[in-house]
């Protein structure tokens, strides 16, 4: 083929055409023909080859060329003007002998960091350019993506029950080593000296004080030490030492009465029936020693004090006041409260990951180029949201996605089994794994010579590591925490090589919680959960739903039942009524038992009463928390737990087809389960598929492999034209026969030097339809 057929182009960053206009450098619409064809071109292949970790097919060359007359004359003028980060690219076309047609065979960057200026020629390197260099650039610079924007969803923050567990210290505050005769009826003074890190929420340390009011007129009382948030099971256990403090000279009074008690309180009165008497009775002046422990069954919005009483028997003149110590040095004293919480609902902004990459891809390029993806737009992965620690807070104004391409593109490969590459419109894209293997045959070379064939040994493994990094907190939830590291061996022997498949985002539910809990109203800077990204598993709904809705003109607001959860800021749409059609936006809304009470822009003037409605929200639509029906859940303590779709052991499910890959010929053998940092022993059924995350994996059941770990080497026929189509969809099946029989595989590397069209060697990856058996032979 004659150097004729090629044509050479500069172009700047807008696709203009640099050339020498009368000596000085200019700019053009129209294609502008370099004279002279560069030095070395002759002698240059271009390489394609497969990334082993996102197993995408990029093409990669670094190409040193020399310049000379008019292309020099160009390259001079945009370094020596705009400096060594300006743009200019090297276009190649190639003459179609069959339709006479240039066809564009090579793009690539000028890299002006080589530039070498001779005079009579210059020497750069060609780089790969465009979105390819920028991907490659850039995946591990950390870019920020804001969460309080208009595309960001809602999602009812309802939490999960926590174990919340504190030891306390019973001390006299104010009133140690006084007589104080003023102090007969107290709220008992509990000192916190638990050494976990759980919350403080439905627990707290408490001041002896004296009570004011009667026995049974409580009601707004601050003084209590633990607040039931959900419906529970309190258990109590103490142990300590009481007595009883006389007038000086006084004796004490078998007439009175001490009280010590754990009253329950619902509504500002006391539950006589489910409150716990630990003492009735007279104290002796030495002191009784009190042990024992209790459960109380408490309902959600009860308190829970710690009181005791003197009652005064007798005429005022003749009493002898006392009041109720508590001995300080008693040996292991203490009173141990252990129950459940949970975090108040609230409202958290988050991100669709569809949204997160393209914003990603937008930050990375400049907004040069786009993302697309078809995988991260389904119904199924959209319901994996992100979010941060500040949105997570209730603070979405700083809400911020701190995120690389790297991590995030880790992220849907460890969770949805995904590949990255750029396709052939210039977008970057990331889709199921499949299409890293499709199954088109793209390509027929024909006859080959010289195969080889030869393992993949770098796609083997014998160790592998799924899940999270584990979070260290709160021992007492921390154990039923699943969504932490898991450590699984695979049946080989022959390799030392561990398959990492853990995501670099958190879905931790139990940590979730507690940070909640520990940091709600504080300043999270320099926390360490400051800058993890968060995985939220969210139930998509429609957006247009039926519903039973009033209008109440006195009051100016909409009553909704209690789901749909409406957030404010919300804008939806209302047909179906009589008089109160309208667009709505929200601006407050009181949340009830079993309603809400939405107020919003446009004043309702005529009442109408459960009407049914169609909704159809336009922005500010709220989601709830994925909670499937598991029939049954294990492992946890109970179903309120969420995020049970991100466990490690689903995300090795996810990699099945890949993993079955990468174990060719070790059925019937398993994948074993040989530890977990945390709990390991969460098992759900839906539909009658059971899913329990220490159950060895039989590599049988891991469906049918991408590839097969076997790598084809050989030299192609010289004539073989393949750059057209490598430059459309490097990602198909390439065919070819040796010693009459048919083969195929996938591209690992390909050279080819274009202008002489000589023969270099290729790797495929063998094609799980290839019959091995071929090649046996005496």
């Amino acid at each position: 083929m004659q150097e004729s057929n090629y044509t050479y182009r500069f172009l700047n960053g807008d696709q203009l055409h640099y050339f020498i206009n009368n000596g000085v450098l200019d700019l053009s619409g129209q294609p502008k023909i370099i004279r002279n064809a560069p030095d070395g071109w002759q002698q240059k292949s271009l390489q394609w080859e497969r990334n082993k970790v996102d197993f995408g097919v990029i093409r990669a060359f670094t190409i040193p060329l020399k310049f000379v007359t008019d292309a020099a004359h160009i390259l001079r003028s945009v370094f020596y003007q705009y400096g060594f980060e300006a743009v200019c690219t090297l276009v190649i076309n190639e003459l179609d002998p069959s339709t006479r047609q240039l066809k564009e065979i090579f793009r690539g960057d000028v890299d002006f960091t080589t530039f070498n200026d001779s005079d009579e020629f210059v020497t750069v390197n060609i780089i790969e350019g465009g979105l390819h260099k920028i991907v490659k650039a850039n995946e591990a610079t950390p870019y920020e993506i804001p969460v309080n924007v208009p595309s960001a969803i809602n999602i009812k923050m309802d939490g999960t029950n926590i174990i919340t567990k504190s030891k306390y210290f019973i001390n006299n505050g104010g009133s140690s080593g006084e007589v104080n005769f003023d102090l007969r009826n107290h709220f008992v003074g509990l000192l916190d000296i638990s050494t976990d890190t759980s919350n403080k929420i439905a627990t707290r340390a408490v001041e002896r004080v004296k009570f004011i009011g009667t026995n049974q007129d409580i009601s707004g009382n601050e003084n209590w030490f633990f607040y039931a948030t959900v419906d529970s099971v309190l258990s109590l256990e103490w142990k300590f030492k009481v007595g009883a403090v006389v007038i000086p000279g006084g004796t004490l009074d078998p007439s009175g009465q001490t009280s010590i008690m754990f009253q329950v309180v619902r509504d500002g009165q006391v539950d006589v029936a489910r409150s716990v008497s630990l003492f009735l009775g007279l104290l002796s002046g030495g002191g009784n020693v009190l042990e024992g422990n209790a459960d109380i069954n408490l309902l959600k919005g009860d308190f829970v004090y710690f009181r005791t009483f003197f009652t005064v028997i007798g005429s005022t003149g003749d009493a002898v006041i006392r009041y109720t110590y508590f001995d300080d040095l008693l040996e292991d004293s203490y009173l141990n409260v252990q129950g459940l919480f949970r975090n108040k609902t609230t409202i958290v902004k988050a991100l669709r990951p569809n949204y997160t990459f393209l914003e990603l891809t937008k930050k990375i390029t400049d907004n040069k180029y786009l993302g697309q993806s078809d995988l991260l737009a389904s119904q199924s992965k959209s319901e994996f949201c992100l979010t941060t620690l500040n949105a997570l807070l209730g603070k979405p104004e700083s809400a911020i996605i701190k995120t690389t391409l790297n991590d995030f593109y880790k992220f849907c490969h460890t969770r949805f089994s995904a590949t990255k590459f750029v396709d052939d419109q210039n977008k970057l894209r990331i889709e199921s794994i499949e299409q890293a293997f499709d199954n088109t045959i793209i390509f027929d070379i024909g006859p080959v010579r010289d195969l080889q064939v030869e393992m993949a040994s770098d796609l083997l493994f014998n160790d592998l590591e799924a899940g999270y990094k584990t979070q260290t907190y709160d021992d007492v939830n921390g154990k039923y925490e699943f969504n932490a590291l898991q450590k699984w061996k695979a049946i080989v022997t022959r390799v030392k090589t561990k398959l990492d498949l853990i995501c670099p985002y958190r879905a931790d539910p139990y940590g979730i919680e507690i940070a909640k809990a520990n940091l709600n109203g504080t300043n999270t800077t320099d926390n360490q959960g400051d800058n993890d990204v968060f995985i939220l598993n969210i139930e998509n709904a429609n957006s247009i739903q039926n519903i039973l809705l009033s209008f109440v003109s006195s009051g100016n607001y909409i009553v909704f039942p209690s789901d749909p959860t409406i957030a404010i800021g919300a804008k939806f749409k209302i047909t179906g009524t009589t008089n109160n059609n309208a667009t709505y936006v929200v601006t407050a809304v009181d949340y009830l038992l079993t309603s809400q009470t939405v107020y919003t822009n446009i004043p309702i003037t005529i009442t109408e009463f459960t009407v049914n409605c169609q909704i159809e929200f336009i922005e500010g639509q709220t989601f709830k928390l994925k909670r499937p029906a598991y029939a049954p859940i294990t492992g946890v303590p109970d179903n309120t737990v969420y995020n049970v779709e991100c466990s490690p052991k689903r995300g090795i499910l996810a990699n099945k087809r890949l993993l079955r890959s990468m174990l060719w010929k070790l059925e019937p053998g398993y994948l074993w389960c040989q530890t977990g940092d945390k709990n390991k022993d969460l098992s759900t059924t839906l539909s009658g598929v059971t899913i329990t995350e220490k159950q060895d994996i039989e590599i049988g059941s891991l469906g049918a492999p991408l590839f097969i770990p076997m790598l084809f080497k050989f030299e192609p026929k010289a004539d073989v034209d393949i750059i057209t189509v490598l430059n459309t969809n490097p990602r198909g099946k390439v065919a070819f026969q040796y010693n009459e029989k048919n083969y195929f595989g996938y591209i690992i590397s390909i050279n080819k030097q274009p202008a002489t069209n000589s023969a270099q060697q290729w790797t495929l990856l063998a094609a799980p339809d290839n019959n091995l058996n071929n090649f046996i032979h005496g």
